[in-house]
């Protein structure tokens, strides 16, 4: 039997692409690279893209298991998908297992024990609103993982998901940010309005309201010179194909840009006065925490999870999901008053340092490790 290899740990992933919870495990993953001597694979289950390279380049090791749909697989064939997970992994002998998303978390909780690692962390950065998966995600629950919630709402949802009596053994750490970011500078006298919402275009996001709201600034102040840039990929579904067509339909072709994935994001966000994000579910918001580090101001969807995020000094930047009246009437507030920008900026970055910084979230995930 191979001996079991004491300081390695996997870190799952849905695919090798920039999307939130992969940018999450690479800010997990160089905590853990940091602040302890084991060693980091990372496996993805779906597509095989650009992010790859770049873990690569930072030193981490990378696996691929092709498996998309193992939630609309069959009971056998679910089976059949596991035993062949197992034998692909079990070589590696890792000691720790750390997953986001639904499939990963699911999958992960279904192998572990069966692959001999010593703890497995069902780490949670969204809401779950699936039915329950039946038999496979019961049993997953019996193997008592350890959970993690990146926000109040992400611990409220597993607790009343598993119906879990001990609340308080699910942990909640925040995410943490790219600190480049805190260098970047803004040109708030500009005579440009620029705005952005980075997000992949999933159903949960809403872009629509961000459009509509940006056709009554445009009607109201036709001589501005503002544009909305949204930044993130085609996840596939009908939401980038349906905001083109609603920019199109609206008459905001000179005013709305789509991005797609941006590399030099610190660069993008320097030439923007305000970062929104118009959506009706989250975890905690990678995009917000980017936006503040960057010394932005934001308007933000009124949810609880956006509030965590935000802090209190940010309430009344906040609007009701779908009301595009709101919406634009906090752009319109920070268009008309410029001097609000760099005190809101200002405001963001400290708060983001205070309560988000890469030190605070390194020290929660050593004394994880170090508790297990």
């Amino acid at each position: 039997m191979t001996k079991q290899i004491s300081n390695t740990i996997l870190i799952c992933i849905p695919s090798y692409t920039f999307g939130g919870a992969e940018i999450h495990s690479l800010y997990t993953a160089k905590a853990i690279k940091h602040c302890t001597d084991y060693t980091v694979y990372f496996l993805a289950f779906g597509r095989n893209d650009e992010f790859r390279k770049k873990l690569e380049n930072e030193g981490f090791q990378t696996l691929h298991f092709p498996l998309n749909d193992f939630l609309n697989l069959s009971y056998s064939q679910k089976a059949v998908q596991l035993i062949k997970l197992i034998h692909f992994l079990n070589p590696y002998r890792f000691k720790y297992i750390f997953s986001g998303t639904e499939q990963c978390n699911l999958l992960m909780a279904l192998v572990w024990k069966a692959l001999g690692v010593k703890k497995y962390f069902w780490h949670q950065w969204g809401i779950d609103t699936r039915k329950n998966t039946g038999f496979f995600e019961k049993f997953a629950v019996r193997t008592q993982p350890i959970y993690i919630a990146n926000s109040l709402a992400c611990k409220e949802n597993i607790i009343r998901r598993h119906s879990i009596k001990n609340t308080a053994s699910v942990k909640i750490i925040h995410n943490t940010f790219n600190e480049d970011l805190l260098q970047v500078h803004h040109d708030f006298n500009s005579t440009d309005f620029n705005l952005i919402m980075v997000a992949n275009f999933f159903e949960e996001k809403d872009p629509a309201t961000v459009l509509k709201a940006l056709k009554l600034f445009v009607t109201k102040y036709p001589e501005a010179i503002i544009k909305l840039y949204f930044v993130g990929r085609d996840n596939g579904s009908n939401i980038y194909l349906k905001s083109k067509a609603l920019a199109f339909d609206l008459g905001l072709q000179d005013y709305v840009l789509f991005s797609g994935n941006v590399s030099d994001i610190a660069g993008m966000l320097s030439i923007m006065q305000v970062g929104i994000l118009s959506t009706k579910s989250e975890g905690l918001s990678n995009a917000l925490l980017e936006y503040m580090a960057a010394g932005l101001p934001v308007i933000a969807t009124d949810i609880s999870q956006n509030k965590e995020a935000l802090g209190e000094h940010n309430i009344e930047w906040l609007f009701g999901v779908g009301e595009e009246q709101k919406c634009f009437q906090l752009i319109e507030k920070l268009y008309l008053n410029k001097t609000l920008l760099s005190e809101l900026g200002k405001r963001n970055r400290d708060f983001v340092i205070a309560n988000f910084s890469n030190t605070i979230y390194e020290k929660k995930i050593k004394e994880l490790i170090t508790e297990a």
